[in-house]
């Protein structure tokens, strides 16, 4: 959705098959680089009860050429940030919502860590396999209509939506079954 604050960059169609989000799956499960997310890592002061695993792109990278494409597409076309290319050391989340862990609260996404790179965009792929009700993602300063189309296509397994990262979103809880998200953050040099 365009616009003057580049709000959002939603794919129009699924990225990822469900057998490709099958693939997807398996490789996270049989990673030996996945790991729990570290405690200081993430949203600050951010209520959040999800389930979050990490994973080396590198792992991963041969089912995320399109996750790949799509997030130079949305910079090179919509956002046009300076940005770093994606490393292959760099970690994407693996977020897990279910009726236990089931929901996030406003936040934005920042870089914590003091570094000379801060987060760009925030980029989400919806690797969900298995059927689930609520869990909508919520992005600020959009109007119902906005709302509405993230929520008809970004819960659908296999679509992507990127964002800027000092967008407050939040997700809602989970009521039934379990959605599962892949995030990655795009670094560029330090906003000035």
């Amino acid at each position: 959705m365009a616009g003057s604050f580049n709000i959002f960059y939603l794919s129009q169609e699924p990225l990822y098959t469900k057998e490709e989000l099958l693939a997807i799956n398996d490789t996270i499960q049989n990673s030996n680089t996945t790991k729990p997310e570290p405690e200081k890592y993430g949203a600050v002061q951010a209520d959040k009860k999800s389930k979050v695993s990490l994973i080396l792109w590198l792992e991963i990278k041969k089912h995320l050429e399109k996750l790949e494409d799509f997030i130079y597409d949305a910079n090179d076309n919509f956002f046009h940030y300076d940005i770093f290319d994606i490393s292959d050391f760099h970690y994407v989340n693996i977020n897990e919502y279910d009726e236990k862990n089931n929901s996030y609260d406003w936040h934005v996404d920042c870089n914590t860590y003091g570094s000379e790179e801060d987060l760009k965009l925030t980029c989400l792929l919806n690797i969900s396999t298995e059927p689930y009700d609520g869990g909508r993602l919520h992005l600020s300063g959009l109007d119902e209509e906005g709302q509405e189309l993230i929520f008809k296509d970004f819960n659908m397994p296999g679509y992507a939506i990127i964002f800027t990262a000092n967008r407050m979103h939040k997700v809602e809880p989970i009521t039934s079954g379990k959605r599962k998200t892949l995030s990655y953050w795009v670094r560029g040099p330090e906003w000035k």
